[in-house]
Parts: structure tokens; sequence; C-alpha cells
């Protein structure tokens, strides 16, 4: 229902060509307060054919407007004591959206990363710069193909 709200996508290249940020234009809506929803990669080889190298990665924070978070839910469970006594926790749930592409994979110290959190690391960077390019590449491009329908009909043949 949220994403009836977007209005424009639009992706700018930096300068230098080393980078490019996503821009998520959304109408008023009873979600969150952004106008406009940025995410920035800094690739100093974008240019180049290889493995992209990924300098950085700047996502933004959505101000969701009361109770309206497609994020997370806060739930409250009853907890009982030893004592038999029962109180009420809250909890924080996440949930499955599309909105947590704005919230990029943070990355730990390499002193408190084993080789299993590094290759977790990894792909989830990897799964977020595809989506990226996925944007950059198809879908800003063709952007009236997609909103007419075309580009489905295409891409299926």
């Amino acid at each position: 229902e949220c994403l009836g709200y977007l209005e424009d996508i639009r992706c700018n290249e930096f300068e230098d060509c080393l980078g490019f940020t996503l821009e998520f234009e959304f109408k008023v809506n009873p979600f969150f307060k952004n106008k406009v929803l940025t995410k920035k990669y800094d690739v100093p080889n974008l240019l180049i054919d290889d493995e992209p190298i990924l300098k950085n990665v700047i996502g933004c924070d959505i101000e969701w407007k009361d109770d309206n978070c497609l994020t997370h839910r806060s739930i409250t469970k009853k907890q009982r004591n030893k004592k038999g006594q029962i109180r009420h926790v809250n909890k924080r749930e996440k949930l499955e959206s599309f909105f947590h592409f704005f919230c990029p994979p943070k990355l730990p110290s390499m002193d408190e990363m084993d080789e299993e959190q590094a290759d977790a690391i990894e792909e989830a960077f990897d799964h977020d710069y595809d989506v990226a390019q996925s944007f950059r590449k198809y879908i800003v491009p063709k952007g009236v193909l997609w909103f007419t329908g075309e580009a489905m009909t295409s891409e299926l043949e």
C-alpha cells in the first residue's frame, strides 16, 4: 500500500563517476514524513568491469509517523518471574519490508568478526548492491515501460 505513494525513482551518478545515489520520491502519505528516501553508494571502481568494491554505503533515516512503521512492530509479552508475578515486556519485532533497503548492512570491526560472520556480511553487501544495480540499470532507465507494464511483458518474452 505504501509504495502506491511512490512518485519517482532517480539515479544520480557522482560527477567523478565513482558512485551513485538512488532517490525514491514519495507523495505525502500516512506512513512517513520524508518526501525523498535516499541511498548512496561509493564505488571507486564503478567504471571498471571488475567486481565492484564498495567503499561506503549510506542509507537514510525514515521518519515514521505514529504507529505506521513498516519495518518493525512493537509487541507486548507477558513474563512470569520465579515468584509467579506477571510483568509486561515490550519488544520490537522485525517485519519483512522493502524499506529495510534504506538501512544498509553495518560493518563490525575486524577484531570482533570470525570467518562465518565475514561471509554473512559480504553476502548481505552483495545482495544490497545487486538490488541497487537493478534499480540503476534496469528500473530507472526504463521507468515509463515499468509504469505502463510493457517492461514486464518484454521481460517475460
